[in-house]
């Protein structure tokens, strides 16, 4: 107990699992790549099968407590209970099958381990067990990553010499560092993913199918944080080494040829990043089928490079293919079905039909602001989408009350020099400029902000797919129309209240069925 943070220590996690005997790592050249819950373009993240170090290929490591004899339950409580007495430990008020333990406690423990040359036995032990509870980090693992998190991160620290938890370690980390990005801490993700990247290099060797892995979720990272180029360098060193090792038609290497078109994307070659995209959908295509999750996949992100070269009605057309396959097999609140509709409403935008767009992106801001949160990323992408899609119908106000929030807490989260952040401030500055020459705001200043403001920044980064700086149109709405409160416009009462405007009314179209009708409605 005493590695684990000290806080939301699981019963579960302290059942003994046996550390296997031997140290030998098979092969696992026929793992797959795998791109569940993955944000922005939907770049991928590849999941990797554990090492196993046992001969034979199965574990010898006990995770259930179910499966424990009640000799063995009835030592394990007594344990406990004698922890408890003697104040060692104490039951979580929220959970009796919660544990925490005091930090000088858990310090003096490590302390007289270590003295008694118990150190390394124990601390590998807590690694296997942690390693064996902490799944992938898909999005349908989120409940049970979360409070696992912590533990994680101390595991970081922790320096072992038994191959065997080394191992545990590297997977561990390799799902931890998954879980993080995915939750948009992405200055987390890179120091697991960094760590992962060392401990395989020394433990697998440079061209091991989990290296390569590792490597590509480093890459990941960078990009995330707008490092496109050094991102877009260290995806062609993995797509060579897996062409060596793999294969031309791997998943892993389509994968990686993938994860290069995004970046491509992100620095503007959109033909290279179409010849990419469609290259890989072809061969998805045939090695999975039709509505596999990484055809649709390519599908979305070939959709994608249509919409960055003015090619919208195939975007939309593709888009919408997508996301009608996605809900047929995904519920209406995964995280890929909310990137479909975005994007959806993204090619609604470029062809001007903003009444369409802003149902759709309110609905998107909704469900990611409750499932992902109001400072994840890709909510903030929503948020700023929406804005510009509110400005177009000429509500100025409520355009700038978001963006304004979009950009303070881009500063936040993606940090100082991040493209996404940088472009919002600028956006903030122009459409003040704009306003004021209208007359249609009072003062300066809008669109500024304090120093205080804008040194606030965390490490983690992200990445956005934002919408392209539209032209500007008149305001032709009256003051009533725009009035919308200025309160936080993420909160369930203000998008309540977007839900609720006269949308139709505002936009200028005097029939409601003159548009088409928004997917799914």
């Amino acid at each position: 107990m005493s590695f684990f943070d000290r806080q939301t220590i699981a019963e579960t996690l302290l059942w003994r699992r046996d550390l296997p005997a031997t140290t030998s790592v098979p092969d696992i050249g026929d793992s797959l790549a795998q791109t569940d819950g993955n944000t922005g373009d939907n770049e991928e993240m590849q999941a990797r099968e554990e090492d196993d170090p046992t001969e034979d290929g199965e574990s010898d490591t006990d995770s259930s407590s179910s499966d424990r004899s009640d000799f063995e339950r009835d030592a394990f409580d007594q344990d406990l209970d004698t922890l408890i007495d003697y104040s060692f430990i104490s039951i979580a008020t929220t959970n009796p099958t919660v544990y925490e333990m005091h930090r000088l406690v858990q310090m003096s423990t490590q302390a007289w381990l270590k003295l008694n040359k118990a150190f390394e036995r124990w601390a590998s032990q807590f690694m296997v067990n942690l390693s064996d509870a902490f799944p992938a980090g898909k999005f349908e693992n989120w409940a049970v990553c979360r409070p696992l998190l912590p533990h994680a991160v101390l595991a970081l620290k922790i320096e072992l010499a038994n191959r065997v938890a080394l191992l545990k370690q590297s997977y561990l980390l390799y799902n931890a560092g998954w879980f993080a990005s995915e939750q948009g801490n992405y200055a987390l993700a890179l120091t697991f993913n960094r760590a992962v990247l060392m401990l395989d290099r020394n433990l697998l060797g440079e061209e091991h199918v989990n290296t390569l892995k590792s490597m590509n979720n480093l890459a990941l990272t960078y990009r995330h944080q707008g490092l496109f180029k050094e991102a877009e360098k260290l995806h062609v060193e993995v797509l060579e080494a897996q062409r060596r090792v793999l294969g031309e038609e791997h998943l892993d290497t389509l994968g990686s040829v993938h994860n290069i078109a995004i970046t491509h994307r992100d620095q503007g070659r959109w033909k290279e990043a179409e010849e990419l995209h469609a290259k890989v959908l072809e061969a998805r295509r045939r090695v999975l089928g039709e509505e596999h999750s990484d055809t649709l996949e390519s599908m979305h992100n070939l959709a994608s490079t249509y919409s960055d070269q003015g090619r919208w009605e195939e975007a939309e057309e593709l888009h919408a293919k997508v996301l009608e396959a996605r809900r047929r097999v995904l519920g209406e609140e995964h995280v890929d079905i909310l990137e479909s509709m975005h994007n959806l409403a993204s090619t609604y935008s470029d062809q001007g039909r903003w009444r369409e767009a802003v149902k759709l992106q309110v609905k998107v801001l909704e469900v990611r602001s409750g499932v992902l949160g109001a400072e994840h990323p890709e909510t903030l992408m929503t948020t700023s989408d929406l804005a510009w899609t509110l400005r177009h119908l000429g509500q100025h106000d409520a355009a700038l009350d978001l963006m304004e929030q979009a950009a303070s807490l881009s500063a936040k989260v993606l940090g100082d020099e991040h493209p996404d952040k940088i472009n919002r401030f600028r956006w903030l500055d122009e459409w003040a400029e704009q306003d004021l020459e209208r007359g249609t705001v009072q003062g300066s200043g809008l669109g500024s902000k304090s120093n205080e403001e804008d040194d606030a920044v965390a490490g983690a980064t992200g990445d956005d797919e934002e919408a392209p700086e539209r032209p500007e149109v008149d305001d032709d709405t009256s003051s009533e129309q725009k009035r919308i409160p200025k309160a936080n416009l993420l909160d369930p009462s203000a998008i309540a209240h977007l839900q609720s405007m006269d949308i139709h009314r505002i936009s200028g179209f005097s029939d409601p069925t003159s548009q088409t009708q928004r997917i799914g409605e």
